[in-house]
């Protein structure tokens, strides 16, 4: 998934929403942007979808890849209130 992708998916969800990876276990707590791409990163607290978007709408390299352990991310679903990036 690029950067693009996952602020299109993203712009119709509450922005109170908490985000994770793979399942809920895993909360999206940090996220770094190198020049080859984005990484996201667990931790304890899960990041909100507010949060997010204003991380990546800042970056001017809209294309980068979004990855997690250098798997790349595919889609969202929907559970429990939450997203989850998988």
């Amino acid at each position: 998934m690029r950067i693009t992708d996952c602020l299109l998916l993203l712009s119709s969800l509450q922005p109170s929403s908490k985000l994770y990876l793979l399942d809920l276990e895993h909360p999206l707590s940090k996220i770094t942007i190198t020049k080859d791409g984005v990484n996201f990163i667990t931790g304890e607290k899960a990041m909100t979808k507010e949060k997010l978007v204003a991380i990546l709408s800042k970056n001017k390299h809209k294309q980068l890849v979004i990855r997690y352990t250098d798997q790349l991310l595919f889609g969202l679903q929907i559970k429990d209130g939450a997203i989850i990036f998988v």
